[in-house]
């Protein structure tokens, strides 16, 4: 193995000989050569497993995820190093061997179950992350991974127990991705009570074409405890675009409640010039509130108003 170089005579006189110490050095040679499975093989039949800090390395190289089960179950019986038992786990979910994944879990062990469930999370695994996020107790993760398996009902579910914001906007943007819209509702009402996010949702909604349902969104908001300015001026511009027939009432319900100036911008955007006449006067601009009438005398005057204004 060091001086001829060639594995192939190497193995042939380990086989004759089946010394442990001979599998070892055979091994070794085999993993440096890239050949893991070989060298698997050599060390299972060495007992010597002093090297599988190298030998679980090869790992993310090779897929040697079945013949790592074999030699893993082999190492944990002679120590216990947390790396042997997450490595060993991680390779029993990738193989899609759950009742000894549960076997395992059920037994002491060392297993790093974020971590591992992070790695198989992020290499697509996600029926296997699941798994371990639920033995963590890990509600965000929870979340982030039955939004990948189009799972919405738990992910709102995990974001509701997580209780973040952060998670609140991933899943809720993902029901938005997918239609499922009245998840995305449940979850939308929990972020648009920050008027930071609020914004963020007003563009996730608008950028996606899903005006109706955001209208719908929103007005479901302003009956919450925490419905803040920000949400009924936003859905007031809402009605400007989408709705305009629908604004009348609400500004006669909810005026003291909006940013005035933001709205009359967006009335006059839409050519809603009784509403802006409306708003001028609650915002006692009343020049502006009498010139609107003038200009626009078939949409806009109003006689008592005028007189009122006069």
């Amino acid at each position: 193995t060091e001086n001829i170089k060639n594995l192939d005579r190497a193995f042939e006189y380990t086989e004759r000989c089946n010394a442990p110490a001979a599998w070892t050095i055979l091994g070794k040679a085999q993993l440096m050569n890239d050949q893991p499975k070989e060298a698997i093989e050599s060390f299972l039949k060495s007992g010597d497993f002093s090297s599988f800090s190298d030998v679980i390395a090869a790992t993310d190289r090779f897929p040697i995820h079945e013949s790592l089960v074999k030699y893993l179950a082999a190492v944990r019986s002679t120590m216990k190093d947390s790396r042997v038992d997450s490595e060993y786990a991680y390779c029993l979910a990738y193989t899609d061997r759950f009742e000894v994944l549960q076997d395992l879990f059920n037994q002491p062990h060392n297993i790093n179950t974020v971590l591992t469930g992070d790695r198989l999370f992020e290499q697509g695994k996600y029926e296997a992350a699941k798994y371990f996020f639920k033995h963590a107790t890990n509600f965000p993760k929870l979340a982030a991974t039955y939004v990948k398996l189009r799972e919405f009902q738990s992910a709102v579910e995990m974001a509701r127990k997580a209780n973040s914001t952060k998670m609140w906007k991933v899943v809720c943007f993902a029901c938005v991705d997918a239609g499922e819209f009245q998840f995305a509702k449940i979850c939308g009402l929990n972020l648009v009570i920050h008027p930071e996010e609020l914004l963020e949702c007003v563009k996730k909604y608008e950028q996606s074409g899903y005006f109706i349902e955001f209208i719908a969104l929103m007005e479901a908001s302003v009956n919450l405890e925490r419905a803040h300015m920000g949400i009924f001026t936003e859905l007031s511009i809402l009605y400007c675009k989408h709705r305009p027939s629908k604004l009348k009432d609400h500004l006669d319900i909810y005026w003291t409640r909006i940013n005035i100036p933001k709205v009359i911008k967006a009335t006059e955007s839409y050519h809603l010039w009784s509403e802006m006449a409306f708003l001028y006067e609650k915002y006692e601009d009343y020049d502006n509130a009498i010139l609107t009438m003038i200009r626009h005398p078939s949409v806009a005057f109003n006689e008592t108003q005028f007189r009122d204004i006069i």
